[in-house]
């Protein structure tokens, strides 16, 4: 069954998937699956993979990571 909380999250999630399909981001593939474009691929690849963006990711996952376990190691 679908309420009107489920349906609005469908409409969402359809206004998403039409605005990539405009941007030439995604293709569909049939039986409401997608697939990334090259393009799709590229702008993630020069984002994600990028040695100092992806460093500051590392940097700061790493330094939560240690604070809580100083936090952690306090309390023993």
């Amino acid at each position: 069954t679908q309420d009107a909380r489920t349906n609005s999250r469908f409409s969402f999630l359809n206004t998403v998937r039409n605005f990539l399909k405009d941007q030439d981001l995604i293709d569909d593939i049939g039986n409401d699956e997608i697939t990334l474009t090259e393009k799709a691929k590229t702008i993630i690849k020069r984002y994600y993979m990028e040695y100092d963006f992806n460093r500051g990711i590392l940097d700061f996952i790493y330094g939560i990571t240690q604070k809580e376990g100083e936090k952690n190691a306090s309390n023993i």
